[in-house]
């Protein structure tokens, strides 16, 4: 399920929609959903309501990314419409909705981290999850023997300490 609660009706108790159609059969193990824990396409809360009620094994985080992302705050473009980027929040100029995300998916993992999710479930949705949505669980999503090796090795905080692609390690002034 695409996005969980972005652009969908809100959940209300007497019509749950689409989000509590997503919950019940994500919950149930039927469909994966999508959150975009930036921080800001949700509420910490929501995000951490989602992983207690329907388990990381049926999450995938995700960026939400748009052209400004890791760029600093400006003017960019989606498509044909003219985005606005401050403090990070990427909205149209005409009507100031969001317009797609600014962070990566380490700052995905790290917010939703801070919203209460513990690190491997949080790591769990960034990784094997989405690799496994894509028919890839062997290849690319976990630390196995024969897959691809590609790793972000990060600190306590967890802040990028290295990149590896293939297992080679890149070197960042190249």
């Amino acid at each position: 399920m695409t996005h969980l609660f972005n652009g969908m009706p809100p959940l209300h108790h007497r019509s749950p929609g689409p989000a509590g159609a997503s919950l019940r059969l994500a919950a149930a193990g039927t469909v994966v959903v999508e959150l975009i824990g930036d921080g800001v396409h949700l509420d910490p809360e929501t995000v951490r309501m989602v992983f207690e009620v329907v388990g990381a094994a049926n999450i995938a985080l995700v960026t939400d990314s748009m052209a400004a992302t890791g760029l600093p705050d400006g003017d960019y473009e989606l498509g044909p419409s003219a985005v606005v980027v401050h403090d990070g929040v990427a909205t149209l100029r005409s009507n100031g909705a969001l317009a797609g995300g600014t962070a990566t998916l380490l700052e995905v993992v790290r917010a939703t981290i801070a919203a209460g999710v513990d690190p491997a479930e949080a790591v769990l949705a960034a990784t094997l999850v989405p690799a496994s949505v894509l028919g890839l669980e062997n290849e690319i999503g976990a630390l196995r023997t024969g897959m691809r090796a590609d790793i972000l090795a990060v600190d306590a905080d967890f802040e990028l300490v290295r990149v590896l692609r293939g297992g080679r390690i890149l070197d960042a002034s190249a």
